[in-house]
């Protein structure tokens, strides 16, 4: 029996999840669960049919043993995410053990924030390019980036495309 794979977005408090609904549908139909880790725990997190995002205490410290994938995909939340220690802990032990890390729009930003960026082939927003730049990665202007254990996308407009290279990368590590 093949264990499902989780793949979490990370996320600060409210947000609109109709921006997400799209990934996490294609992730759970391809046996992948989406889930929400968040600063705010036991709130109720779902798309705009109820049915796609799971409700979790799940907590930045305990999510690296129990996710597959993480997923930073919400623009107007990344700076708190930045300044939360636990979380940049997450960011950079994942990379660095070479585990799925996704960041679409201004969320690549905080690849360069945690020391994790440089050498690396890097999109994302407008934002997020002088920010990879300095941090010494190679920003490319592409709709979706992968560079080994990263990907990364102009925006969450992206979804598409960004699902089929998680759904790819989670088969690859099975």
């Amino acid at each position: 029996m093949v264990q499902e794979k989780i793949a979490a977005f990370a996320l600060v408090d409210d947000f609109q999840a109709e921006n997400l609904t799209k990934m996490g549908s294609c992730l759970y139909q391809n046996n992948i669960i989406p889930i929400i880790i968040s600063l705010k725990k036991g709130r109720n997190v779902v798309d705009k049919d109820k049915t796609i995002m799971t409700e979790t205490d799940l907590t930045f410290a305990r999510a690296r043993t129990q996710i597959d994938a993480l997923i930073l995909s919400d623009d107007f939340s990344i700076e708190q995410l930045m300044d939360h220690g636990p979380f940049r802990k997450l960011v950079e032990k994942m990379v660095d053990e070479n585990e799925l890390v996704v960041a679409m729009g201004k969320a690549p930003v905080m690849l360069a924030e945690v020391g994790v960026a440089e050498g690396r082939q890097v999109t994302g927003n407008t934002e997020a390019k002088t920010k990879l730049k300095k941090a010494g990665a190679q920003f490319l202007e592409d709709n979706l980036v992968v560079d080994a254990n990263l990907i990364t996308a102009q925006s969450i407009a992206q979804a598409d495309l960004v699902c089929n290279q998680i759904v790819n990368a989670l088969r690859k590590a099975a």
